[in-house]
């Protein structure tokens, strides 16, 4: 069935503006940061785009973490599909960009420009982070390229034409999975050949098709034991931030994962590293102590003359380990943790200590 589908989707995709298949490249600017690397992927998405994708990953791009910037008019539906699938399981963040050599350098820039159109705009869904500015993302209905040469051609039957309510329904499926609101789709079917839907900054917020999955939620608080801590979740609920003091009254902070490493690990990581920032707030390494904590390592900080005055003035917010760490490490050592609500909730943690 899964082929059959695919096959449908070959059948009823194209782009208008044909290009060079697509390649995929690993880029960098030469600096030692999270993203300093990335994964440039321009061109048509053919048939053929996700066996490249799978070669590609086994050679120079089986670094995971990446980001992987798209420049592309779009193609095969079915291929770009696939690709968003591949994007999902390999954890790439997606964006929209050109990647060039920069002028009379050695090293890589992302350059202006770049689009994502039509199957591409579906390929781009599958980042498990997504980060798009308003009319670089478009869509439109997906057609057969004999239609358009032969509009008044007789090409369907009610077979095809139940085969197309078919995919109407996978696609739906493949937004809805990938944590999109399925008004995705139809903006596509409302939108001809001819056109091109390019969605607003509004629309991009709204339909969640922009997705920063590792930011934390508003701060909120709850009782635990004889007092209260103040707590913040990424929006994918896979880490947590914990603010809360004991009966030295000392404030903290733990952090929970999910971690690349395990407890012993993470022990060596931080001993080589200079400190950790809280909301602009610098802390020694000798500050952060790892422990277990529901059954998986977390890094704890101890945050004597933390100020909480100094929350709603942090240029920016959230925790990140400083100081020469490799580049390798920060991303999971860089939490973007959110600034709404917390001094007031983080006030009420402290003031009531477990």
């Amino acid at each position: 069935m899964r082929v059959l589908v695919f096959l449908v989707l070959e059948f009823l995709s194209t782009c208008t503006a044909l290009a060079a298949p697509m390649q995929f490249q690993s880029r960098g600017n030469g600096g030692n940061c999270n993203s300093c690397v990335w994964i440039s992927a321009e061109g048509e998405i053919t048939a053929d785009t996700p066996v490249a994708f799978d070669k590609f990953l086994k050679g120079e791009g089986a670094v995971r973490n990446w980001d992987i910037y798209l420049d592309s008019p779009g193609g095969s539906l079915g291929a770009g599909i696939q690709l968003g699938e591949k994007f999902r399981e390999a954890g790439l963040r997606t964006n929209i960009g050109k990647s060039r050599k920069a002028p009379g350098a050695w090293y890589d820039e992302l350059a202006e420009g770049g689009e994502c159109l039509s199957a591409c705009a579906f390929a781009f869904l599958g980042g498990v982070s997504r980060s798009a500015s308003a009319g670089k993302l478009g869509v439109h209905q997906f057609y057969n390229n004999a239609a358009i040469h032969q509009p008044s051609a007789k090409l369907f039957d009610a077979v095809d034409l139940s085969a197309q309510q078919f995919v109407s329904a996978v696609l739906v499926d493949y937004v809805f999975r990938m944590g999109v609101n399925p008004r995705f789709v139809a903006k596509a079917a409302e939108t001809s050949p001819a056109e091109m839907h390019r969605f607003s900054q509004q629309e991009l917020k709204e339909l969640d098709i922009v997705w920063e999955a590792d930011n934390f939620e508003p701060w909120a608080i709850e009782p635990y034991g004889g007092g209260v801590v103040a707590f913040s979740r990424s929006k994918d609920k896979s880490r947590m931030a914990t603010a809360f003091c004991r009966k030295d009254k000392v404030p903290r902070l733990l952090i929970t994962g999910p971690w690349r490493f395990n407890e012993g690990e993470l022990r060596q990581i931080i001993a080589g590293l200079g400190g950790i920032e809280v909301f602009g707030q610098q802390f020694p390494k000798e500050a952060l102590s790892v422990r277990t904590a529901n059954k998986a390592p977390a890094i704890e900080v101890s945050m004597a003359r933390f100020s909480l005055a100094a929350i709603d003035t942090a240029k920016t917010a959230g925790t990140s380990i400083s100081q020469y760490g490799p580049h390798v490490y920060w991303a999971d050592f860089d939490f973007r943790i959110a600034k709404e609500g917390a001094s007031r909730a983080l006030a009420i943690a402290f003031r009531n200590c477990i």
